[in-house]
């Protein structure tokens, strides 16, 4: 690649042009069937100035989670394998190729994504924390469909694109990766605090990216809200400020359903989860001392595989501190009230101060397949009954909803395998407003 005119620093194309440690460069996939049957989570990652690379797969699937993971050191960023796993860009910005080689663990694959919208920068994140830049990253986010094979367990499941679908995501940057750094004057400061979310939404011929990081007062330091057709002739369009309310499992940070008004563009989306994945264990994202994103696991690559009981980790959903790494991360496929395809990746909102936050007003309904699903299942994907679809609507006016960070049921004190102290319906509070933010999506180059 340094023979062609792409630099962007006075340094070689293998070098970042920041000497942090923090620095990465990641691919992060969601597959699911739109239902409670499955949910797969995937990624790769290289982290230049750590000499690391490494890859994850996390599978729930009935009341287990499947995960396989690698990591070994990084010669060449141009070489996107590590172990068992392999990312190929069969066409930039459109169509991506993700392999997971059989072995002797429990998830093997081999999947084609391709794009039903264009690709799109969201808005860059930064964070500076007492003079230490702790995030600055930017992101390229996409919907699209799945084709291949997954096997879990032992059991084959067909992957076709009428059914499987996802959202992905490229981003790179610098975020707390590796081994903990000490913490200095920063000691007691969370890594990412407040509240989170992060919703890509899929249509039949649309998508909506939504995206909210508010302060613990209801400051929002980080939007996108935007409509992206699969024409790509259309422009995207800014749907404005978008307001969230959010219900919870009582006690926990466990999500059930959302909904999301964008009153400027007359939208209103109700959401209802199907099938919860505790990304955080297991798979780098923070609550495993010995397994990070990032960490260095010695000179040859060595790979591990896990099957975990949902009953035993659920319980991480209550918990109020994970530490000074930052919150418990959920990623869930979601019914939404739409026509046609209902895709959706949600981050519920966890943090770890006394704040709670949070809407306890109950969703009207809730949409088929919305149960989490337990035992075996069918080994093809199924779409959700039509008449179980929860629809997309929009609205001839705007409609505000009660939004967070409000109060959390229950979470005053709640550990694992405790019942939490659940709060009374209505205890919310609405969040701080701040003006939306204004941007043009940038470019992307092929």
């Amino acid at each position: 690649m340094d023979d062609y005119p792409v630099h962007q620093a006075a340094e070689l194309i293998a070098h970042p042009a920041t000497s942090d440690r923090n620095f990465y460069d990641r691919y992060y996939f969601n597959l699911h069937p739109s239902s409670g049957e499955f949910s797969a989570i995937f990624g790769f990652g290289e982290y230049p100035n750590l000499g690391v690379k490494d890859a994850f797969i996390d599978v729930r699937r009935g009341d287990r989670q499947h995960i396989v993971r690698s990591s070994g050191p990084l010669v060449d960023r141009a070489d996107t394998s590590v172990g068992p796993f392999r990312v190929e860009v069969v066409e930039p910005l459109r169509s991506l190729r993700v392999i997971v080689e059989e072995s002797e663990h429990s998830v093997a694959m081999d999947v084609t994504f391709t794009g039903s919208t264009p690709a799109i920068a969201e808005p860059r994140q930064f964070i500076r924390v007492k003079g230490k830049v702790v995030f600055d990253t930017q992101r390229l986010a996409q919907t699209g469909t799945w084709e291949g094979t997954l096997e879990v367990g032992g059991e084959e499941i067909t992957i076709s694109p009428e059914h499987c679908r996802g959202p992905r995501d490229r981003s790179w940057g610098v975020r707390p990766v590796g081994e903990p750094e000490s913490d200095g004057i920063r000691q007691g400061e969370l890594v990412l605090p407040g509240m989170w979310n992060y919703y890509p939404m899929q249509f039949e011929d649309h998508s909506i990216f939504f995206i909210c990081h508010e302060d613990d007062d209801g400051v929002r330091r980080l939007e996108q809200s935007e409509r992206v057709w699969s024409d790509p002739s259309r422009p995207i369009e800014q749907l404005g400020r978008a307001e969230h309310l959010h219900h919870f499992e009582p006690g926990t940070r466990v999500l059930t359903g959302s909904v999301l008004t964008f009153p400027d563009a007359g939208i209103e989306v109700e959401c209802t989860s199907l099938l919860a994945n505790f990304i955080s264990v297991g798979t780098g994202y923070g609550i495993d001392a010995d397994w990070r994103h990032g960490m260095y696991h010695g000179t040859e690559t060595i790979t591990q595989g896990m099957v975990l009981s949902v009953e035993e980790i659920r319980g991480l959903g209550a918990v109020r501190d994970r530490g000074p790494r930052g919150p418990l991360l959920l990623r869930r496929p979601c019914g939404l009230r739409a026509v046609g395809a209902r895709v959706l990746r949600a981050v519920p909102p966890l943090r770890h101060d006394r704040r709670r936050h949070g809407g306890a007003r109950r969703l009207s309904s809730s949409a088929g397949g919305g149960k989490m699903a337990h035992g075996r299942h069918p080994s093809s994907c199924r779409r959700t009954p039509a008449d179980g679809v929860r629809h997309h609507r929009r609205r001839g006016g705007p409609r505000a909803a009660a939004v967070g960070p409000g109060r959390l049921p229950g979470e005053r004190g709640a550990r694992p395998g405790q019942e939490a102290r659940p709060e009374p319906e209505g205890a919310g509070r609405r969040g701080h407003r701040a003006q939306p933010s204004s941007r043009t999506s940038a470019r992307l180059s092929r």
